[in-house]
């Protein structure tokens, strides 16, 4: 599994030409289905990008959040929508991985989308509330398996990177038993995680970048190859040990 998030744009398949390969397109307002609620990476990289396609375009393209399931319910919308090229996603990871972890999806990711292009690539960074008295991950471990089944991760939802990725952590480590909370998305997790209702997560770099600023999470590593650009002073797991 990539540490980090790949965030594609997808758009139905159609058997007959359809409306991204006339000459005309688009005639109309273009709705960009986010299967996440406002906040989190893939709603900002959908944001950043919208301006941006209404002024080349001429035409508005409005972001539509239907967040819920990992993202499937925004997915099977647009699965099931016209296939005219009016309605596109911007996916995260979890458009992949989805189709692994949830039985009986009412939508194929191969068969009912064509991808547009790959927008970013994103690193998921460890981070901790402050008021959890660890400063890198050898800490967080030791503290995790002296308080079993006490310290809780949020998630971004079940099969989620930032739920994967806390899997495969406690996997490596071994021996470690911590409490798994579900969100919707990226937003509700972090407010939880700021409030003290949860101790750790793995989010986003993009999302989270406002609350490691400010002090109100506390990042201790950054699940990537090498440091990140925008956390330079921030060690890697393989520079943490693991």
């Amino acid at each position: 599994m990539n540490p980090f998030s790949l965030l594609l744009a997808v758009a139905m398949i159609a058997a007959a030409p359809v409306a991204l390969g006339q000459a005309s397109y688009p005639s109309k307002t273009v709705r960009v289905v986010v299967g996440f609620p406002p906040g989190g990476s893939t709603d900002i990289v959908a944001r950043l990008m919208a301006p941006g396609l209404s002024e080349t375009f001429k035409q508005q393209f409005v972001i539509d959040n239907k967040p819920g399931a990992n993202s499937n319910i925004g997915s099977e919308f647009v699965a099931k929508s016209a296939p005219d090229g009016y309605t596109i996603s911007v996916v995260s990871a979890s458009f992949s991985t989805n189709v692994s972890l949830y039985p009986g999806m009412a939508y194929d990711p191969i068969r009912d989308f064509a991808p547009i292009t790959r927008l970013a690539a994103i690193h998921n960074l460890l981070v901790v509330n402050p008021a959890l008295k660890v400063n890198t991950v050898k800490e967080l471990v030791a503290l995790v398996k002296a308080k079993p089944g006490q310290i809780a991760f949020g998630s971004t939802g079940n099969g989620s990177t930032s739920h994967l990725a806390a899997e495969m952590f406690k996997t490596m480590v071994g021996g470690m038993e911590t409490i798994h909370v579900p969100y919707k998305g990226a937003g509700p997790a972090y407010i939880d995680l700021i409030a003290g209702q949860t101790h750790a997560m793995f989010a986003l770099e993009l999302s989270v970048a406002p609350f490691t600023k400010t002090g109100k999470v506390r990042s201790i590593a950054a699940a990537s190859t090498k440091r990140t650009v925008a956390s330079p002073d921030l060690p890697t797991f393989a520079e943490s040990g693991f």
